[in-house]
């Protein structure tokens, strides 16, 4: 299969997904449109955590999915994606990529971090990503090493939904969020805004210079 074709098919199958998901928030008007968020795969620190990143993942991902205000990009189509790119993702992102990623998934915020055991805790440590503005804020859960690996998700996927609901227009501003910060640097630097000049078209000076071009051939 072409690339072309895996670009297009992938685009389709994100539009279908945004179509599934305008319906739901027609239904749910208190679902936030404007940033829809990827979970990534956490980062595993140590062979006392190892084959729990997957895991952990999922179980935020089931977790936050039950949130009524939060779009969640699906993770089959998400994870086709990044096959079908030869992106692998280990909880490791640089901005760049968070970049990319959103540009390639429709994601606004992504979700990411890692895992790691330290004097008997254990420690889940999630990056919360914006994809567009690469701002990064954290939060993170600790228990014991005898604790659930479900409840400590659970834990952590509360946290995540706190540092979104409240901090989601630093990372995923809307446009005209975007264009107030503009237009708060241009006051601070005290650049004079432009004056619209309007313009009409003449639309029958238009046909009058057709017809005499066409007239002399």
């Amino acid at each position: 299969m072409s690339i072309a074709r895996r670009l297009l098919l992938t685009q389709l199958a994100f539009l279908f997904a945004f179509q599934c998901a305008t319906r739901a928030a027609d239904q749910n008007p208190a679902m936030d449109m404007k940033r829809p968020i990827a979970i990534l795969p956490f980062h595993e620190r140590g062979g006392e955590v190892k084959g729990l990143g997957a895991q952990v993942s999922d179980l935020i991902f089931a977790n936050l999915v039950k949130e009524p205000t939060l779009w969640l990009v699906d993770r089959e189509d998400f994870s086709r994606s990044l096959a079908e790119q030869e992106l692998s993702l280990s909880g490791m992102i640089e901005p760049s990529e968070a970049t990319k990623i959103g540009r390639m998934t429709g994601a606004r915020i992504l979700v990411t971090g890692s895992l790691f055991q330290a004097d008997g805790s254990l420690y889940f440590v999630a990056k919360v990503l914006g994809a567009e503005t690469t701002r990064v804020l954290g939060t993170s859960v600790k228990g014991s090493s005898n604790d659930r690996v479900d409840a400590l998700a659970s834990q952590l996927a509360d946290e995540i939904s706190k540092v979104i609901k409240e901090h989601g227009a630093e990372l995923a501003p809307t446009e005209p969020e975007a264009q107030d910060r503009i237009k708060s640097l241009k006051d601070k630097l005290g650049v004079p805004a432009f004056r619209a000049f309007p313009f009409r078209f003449e639309s029958n000076t238009w046909r009058r210079s057709t017809s005499r071009s066409s007239g002399d051939e």
